[in-house]
């Protein structure tokens, strides 16, 4: 899909798609097929990041006291919720009024990533527990802008969380800090220590080789960077045509 034939805004079953997705109630398969879709649609990942960073603020006490008074803080947050999915709709348009105004025609995505976006847990409600808890407030942490904080708090589930999916997405968050925070080479130990897991889901590892090649582009290994994405091709999953677009691009400039 070309960029120009990229969809805006998310289709009524796209939504329904993400709303299950966070609900948890998308099947493995379903959930690849999504991420497919998302990866050839930024727009419909940035309505995702926005639904979850919304959330985030509205489950983080801390977050709600410092946008309203204290003693409404509680009762505007059962209101909150409902308005969501709005707001993110209202903040994407925006967004992308933008972007068509002053950008008509975007270019691929350039490698390396300038920024990742986090891996958020809230598809997992099978999933309870002290340790849940504490890999969200980890996420809320860092969306707040205390990187430090998020790291220390994520650091042990890393070792010993109380499931290895909890392990697996908190050792795929360890290294997107990592990265955003000029940390490659740490990061790029994290990403895959998630990719050599066998028990892992097939879209996980995937999405950890794919971030561990742009950890590598970053700290200037690229021979180690361009094999990577080369098996990231050869999954022939969600990131194999972005992978593709790259190796192309690099033999066109050879």
């Amino acid at each position: 899909m070309t960029p120009s034939n990229r969809h805006i805004n998310p289709t009524p079953e796209i939504k329904k798609q993400i709303e299950d997705f966070r609900n948890g109630t998308l099947s493995e398969q379903e959930t690849d097929a999504l991420w497919a879709q998302l990866l050839e649609n930024p727009a419909w990942q940035d309505y995702l990041h926005t639904l979850n960073a919304l959330e985030a603020i509205a489950d983080d006490p801390a977050a709600m006291e410092a946008i309203m008074p204290e003693e409404s803080a509680t009762t505007s947050r059962q209101y909150w919720k409902a308005y969501v999915a709005a707001a993110a709709v209202l903040i994407i348009g925006s967004m992308l009024g933008l972007i068509l105004l002053f950008s008509p025609q975007q270019p691929e995505q350039t490698l390396p990533h300038a920024k990742l976006e986090m891996h958020n847990l809230r598809s997992a409600q099978s999933l309870s527990g002290d340790d849940q808890n504490h890999l969200q407030a980890a996420i809320s942490l860092y969306i707040s802008g205390d990187y430090s904080q998020a790291l220390e708090k994520i650091e042990p589930l890393t070792e010993s969380a109380e499931s290895d999916q909890i392990r697996r997405d908190a050792l795929l968050n360890q290294g997107i800090i990592l990265y955003n925070t000029g940390e490659f080479e740490k990061a790029y130990v994290s990403f895959n220590r998630v990719y050599s897991d066998d028990q892992a889901t097939d879209l996980l590892r995937e999405k950890a080789l794919w971030f561990a090649a742009n950890a590598k582009l970053q700290s200037g290994d690229t021979d180690r960077a361009e094999k990577l994405i080369r098996e990231v091709k050869e999954l022939d999953g969600a990131y194999s045509r972005v992978a593709n677009d790259f190796l192309q691009l690099k033999s066109g400039r050879n």
